[in-house]
């Protein structure tokens, strides 16, 4: 994860993020999980945030890896 930090690569980290969110959630670990998650969702945020297109946005959101993100994140719609 730290590559595609240093190297500037959101789409490539917050993938990764998902992942070891979803490795925390299959051991029981909840609150980590949750904490990871916060991480993507931001990413995705300031992504969509980028798309100028409502349609492209739209379509982003509503992708079923981004609504998986978005179902541990409370304070994120």
């Amino acid at each position: 994860m730290r590559v595609a930090e240093e190297m500037g690569l959101p789409g490539e980290l917050w993938g990764m993020c998902v992942e070891l969110g979803e490795m925390y959630q299959e051991q029981g670990d909840e609150s980590q999980a949750d904490q990871t998650f916060a991480r993507p969702a931001g990413i995705i945020h300031a992504l969509a945030g980028t798309l100028q297109d409502h349609q492209q946005r739209t379509t982003f959101l509503s992708t079923l890896l981004v609504q998986r993100v978005l179902e541990h994140v409370r304070y994120f719609e």
